[in-house]
């Protein structure tokens, strides 16, 4: 599936969700899942948030400036400063 947002195609991504409370949460897993997004971790607060992107890796085969490992390689850089 892929729809036109603001001039940019939207293709299924990676996802990590924080939110506190669940049933937002929960529903915004569906949501997102709905439209073919993975979701890679789902919390309730900030320090699983940081745990779960300490954890993420660069999907293997794609260029390191492909869609997803850009995005991924910008978060981990961002949490090494």
């Amino acid at each position: 599936m892929c729809r036109r947002l603001s001039g940019r195609t939207g293709f299924p991504g990676r996802v990590v969700l924080a939110e506190d409370h669940f049933l937002l949460r929960d529903g915004l897993i569906r949501l997102l899942g709905a439209f073919g997004h993975e979701i890679v971790a789902a919390v309730d607060n900030g320090s699983d948030l940081l745990t779960s992107l300490t954890g993420l890796r660069p999907k293997p085969g794609l260029h390191p400036d492909e869609g997803d490992n850009r995005r991924v390689l910008a978060v981990l850089a961002y949490l090494e400063r």
